[in-house]
């Protein structure tokens, strides 16, 4: 075990670094099987430092987790009626994205999703562009969430809940019936909940107070 743990770490140096390793270690009277333990001590650490990377990565955004929300299948009338049932408003232009065939194709059922957010005054105002939160995201390991999740976010929580006066769901933006396109956000007005479309072209700019609505990495086992 200690030599296949042993090959395994001299095997991340070049070859170089292998020959110049083993040479100095018998230059210095080191025998084989201290060598292979040493090698193997190595090879522990290397696991160590890329397990730590995967918890940076990947779990810390997961359990710094927002929200939770499970798919069911619904369709985009049951989502709608369920929605207006509960006081809510669901702005024309918000029915008219969540009518076509991109918003419908990426509905799932039995799905968790972890959402995370990129705040706005994270950005200057200059900088506060749709393709610039689009690239923080990725540098984050974000992803793009489906569209039908933020039917789920505005059914589950009230405004006051999400801490957030404005909050886009940043899925892949979905061309409105002008030809705009647009993403999905949640808003209160007139003492009720609201969701709304809202233009996301990726030079257009928003607010300092706005929330941008990502998926967690999905975590490995």
């Amino acid at each position: 075990m200690a030599a296949k743990r042993a090959d395994r770490a001299i095997a991340h140096m070049t070859v170089g670094q292998a020959m110049d390793f083993r040479a100095t270690a018998i230059a210095k009277g080191v025998s084989r099987e201290q060598i292979q333990k040493g090698a193997a001590i190595l090879a522990t650490a290397l696991d160590a430092i890329k397990q730590g990377e995967r918890i940076l990565i990947e779990v810390l955004p997961a359990l710094n987790a927002l929200w939770a929300l499970v798919s069911d299948g619904r369709s985009t009338k049951e989502l709608i009626a369920a929605l207006e049932s509960k006081g809510n408003v669901v702005s024309d232009w918000a029915k008219d994205i969540m009518n076509k065939p991109d918003f419908a194709q990426a509905v799932t059922s039995g799905v968790t999703y972890q959402l995370v957010g990129i705040r706005g005054d994270e950005f200057s105002e200059d900088q506060r562009t749709t393709a610039n939160i689009y690239a923080e995201a990725v540098r984050r390991g974000y992803h793009k969430p489906p569209a039908f999740l933020a039917a789920l976010l505005r059914e589950k929580f009230t405004q006051e809940q999400l801490g957030h006066p404005y909050v886009a769901v940043m899925h892949e933006p979905i061309c409105d019936s002008s030809g705009c396109p647009s993403v999905l956000g949640l808003n209160r007005g007139d003492g009720r909940g609201w969701l709304h479309a809202w233009r996301a072209r990726p030079g257009g700019r928003w607010g300092r107070g706005d929330l941008f609505v990502f998926l967690a990495p999905q975590v490995q086992s």
